[in-house]
This record gives C-alpha cells, structure tokens and sequence, in this order.
C-alpha cells in the first residue's frame, strides 16, 4: 500500500490539508487536515511501501515513543488513511 499519487499536500498558515484534484468543487467537510507526526510520515514514506512495521519504525526512531504506542499509532493512522481514500495498492 502506498498514497495515492494524485494527492498534494499543501501548507496553508500553519495548516497542512491533502488536496485532492479529483474532488472537483470542494467540499469543507472532507478536507483532511494532518497533525506534525503524520505530515512527517507523509512526506518520510512518499512512494514508498506503507505498513504498519515502516511507519512504526519511523515513529521509534524520530519521537519518544514505547513500540507499543508506535505499533498502536500506526495502525490507527493506516486505517484512517484508508478510510479517507488516501491509499492506493
């Protein structure tokens, strides 16, 4: 699995949200708006494989986190990811 390749990730302020060129006239309810730990996933695993062992690992190495908590966090973020549209096989 990895993010679609048709969304951008844009800085608006101190606001970063996915735009998504195929939404056509936009629709504030489904803007998605990433906190610092996913925009660093985001642009960390841009083209590459996503899985809940790759974002994990990422989260160990660059924040104070248990593996639990890693483990749990990715997983979370994974299937909001997917639940939003943003991931393609």
């Amino acid at each position: 699995m990895k993010f679609r390749q048709d969304l951008t990730l844009r800085k608006i302020g101190e606001d970063h949200i996915i735009v998504n060129p195929n939404q056509g006239m936009v629709d504030m309810t489904s803007i998605i708006k990433l906190n610092e730990s996913a925009v660093f996933i985001w642009e960390s695993l841009q083209g590459k494989s996503l899985t809940t062992d790759s974002i994990s690992e990422l989260l160990l190495a660059n924040y104070h986190v248990t593996a639990e908590i890693a483990t749990r966090d990715a997983e979370e973020f994974l299937k909001t990811f997917q639940e939003k549209g943003l991931l393609e096989d």
